[in-house]
């Protein structure tokens, strides 16, 4: 990104490189598209991150804390080998998203999946805590 910066304001990444090294089937890296990229790419991650840390919470107030912990690795886990848009691990890899892959999520279903999950969880969080003594 700091080259982009300081360069002609192109930046382009081989088809070869795309397909063997990356395994994607598109690059849209050029000028006009590389904004949106970048958000999908970190807004995207942030956001899958903070649905997983919320869901860790929601178990770990219903169980023991080492659970939510275990959960949220699992969460991790199956998303690498689970191609499925409510699983909120896919939404960290920017690599399963249709801007960089054909046929992947779109980053708006990814979206909309994280935050109903992440208000989910917080009603979840809300009712526990409103019915477990805290202090036990």
């Amino acid at each position: 990104f700091t080259a982009w910066l300081f360069s002609d304001k192109t930046l382009g990444i081989h088809p070869v490189v795309c397909g063997k090294l990356l395994r994607i089937d598109r690059c849209l890296l050029d000028t006009q598209h590389l904004l949106p990229v970048l958000a999908v790419i970190y807004g995207l991650g942030f956001l899958g991150a903070v649905t997983i840390a919320q869901l860790q919470i929601t178990v770990s107030l219903l169980t023991k804390n080492i659970s939510g912990f275990i959960v949220s690795v699992a969460i991790y886990i199956l998303s690498l080998f689970y191609v499925a848009v409510y699983m909120p691990g896919n939404s960290c890899m920017v690599q399963r998203t249709d801007i960089l892959m054909e046929g992947g999520f779109s980053p708006a279903v990814l979206v909309a999946v994280d935050i109903v999950l992440i208000a989910a969880a917080i009603v979840a969080d809300i009712v526990i805590i409103r019915r477990k003594d805290m202090l036990e």
